[in-house]
């Protein structure tokens, strides 16, 4: 199971699974990705050591959204 972490008032006894500092270019790389999809379009990001990952179903492809430091330690999220 992952780490427990919860801020006050946050929903509690739910277990912390990933985590992903974004910034303002990863969150616009992120949007990009969406331009010609349609509205209900759905992308999967997955986050691997030293980033995070759009992965588009149309295309398959992985797409890098941004770095992240330090890297996740297996069984240890930030």
């Amino acid at each position: 199971m992952g780490k427990s972490g919860n801020a006050p008032g946050v929903h509690t006894g739910m277990d912390l699974l990933a985590a992903a500092e974004v910034s303002k270019g990863m969150a616009e790389n992120l949007l990009k990705a969406f331009e010609g999809l349609p509205d209900d379009a759905v992308l999967r990001l997955e986050i691997r050591d030293f980033g995070v990952w759009l992965i588009d179903p149309t295309v398959g492809a992985p797409m890098f959204i941004g770095s992240m430091h330090p890297p996740f330690q297996k069984g240890n999220c930030h």
